[in-house]
């Protein structure tokens, strides 16, 4: 089993996708339903879909949307990330720089496959954004989100000057300039958004510096949680690779995952389950 089979995408990113797609009179329902998720399962706080899926997610789109730029346009469509807790991490950090940062280390929280990467060259500094196996609408996607998320955290301070997509694009097509607010170059290098540098120096005169040690420790417990999930599905792999032998039993899957049978049955509890 592949690395890429395992990641996951929090749910939060399917619930934007959806409601984009109902502002732009696409058929949602019909888009998810072809890629195996209901709508209610769409409610639940601890949804995490296969990255996998992106791959259908998008042909899906496409085909229902019959729009042939549906990552830009879905991009630009999609509300606001709001009630997540990298949110909160940027109003309690003292400068924009301090919250991306954090960004950056609880990117897990946005999706596993997702890399994310701050450089500075000169005056201008870039985020490197990068998906394994990402489709052209995909990433075009991802970067009109995430480029009107830092813009409204950073309360304006954070402009796109350059965009880099490694794939090729439609360099004819003016929503580009107009959806993302600068040039889009393509056939580079990395997938970069290019900023001032100055912008990450931004004190907002909301911030809530008090509130930053709260909403770190949730953060923390986000993460930590994901781990024990990482946990789950590994001793069903183990499981599944065993059950050939027949010797299927707590003792021989700690030892594959080198821990203490007590050990794994520990962190099974605190996952909410038992071997």
């Amino acid at each position: 089993m592949s690395a890429t089979s395992n990641q996951k995408d929090a749910g939060v990113l399917i619930r934007l996708a959806y409601q984009g797609m109902c502002e732009l009179n696409i058929d949602a329902d019909a888009v998810i339903e072809r890629c195996g998720i209901s709508k209610d399962q769409l409610y639940d706080s601890q949804l995490r879909t296969s990255h996998a899926g992106q791959i259908l997610f998008w042909q899906s789109a496409q085909e229902v949307s019959q729009d042939a730029d549906i990552g830009l346009h879905l991009g630009e469509h999609m509300p606001f990330i709001k009630g997540q807790v990298l949110e909160y991490l940027f109003f309690s950090s003292p400068s924009f720089g301090d919250g991306l940062q954090r960004m950056l280390n609880y990117q897990r929280l946005l999706s596993d496959a997702v890399q994310f990467k701050l450089s500075t060259s000169g005056d201008q500094t870039y985020l490197t954004f990068h998906f394994p196996e990402a489709t052209r609408h995909l990433l075009e996607c991802s970067c009109v989100v995430l480029k009107n998320f830092l813009h409204t955290v950073s309360e304006g301070a954070f402009q796109p000057s350059l965009v880099h997509f490694v794939h090729q694009g439609n360099t004819n097509n003016s929503d580009y300039q107009r959806i993302l607010g600068c040039e889009a170059l393509f056939g580079q290098e990395e997938n970069r958004i290019y900023f001032n540098h100055s912008a990450l120096a931004y004190r907002s005169l909301h911030t809530q510096p008090e509130l930053l040690d709260f909403h770190e420790k949730i953060a923390s417990q986000q993460m930590a949680n994901l781990e024990l999930q990482d946990l789950i599905g590994k001793v069903q792999e183990k499981i599944a690779g065993l059950l050939e032998s027949g010797e299927v039993n707590v003792e021989s899957v700690a030892e594959q995952l080198e821990i203490t049978p007590r050990n794994l049955r520990g962190q099974l509890t605190e996952a909410g389950t038992s071997f």
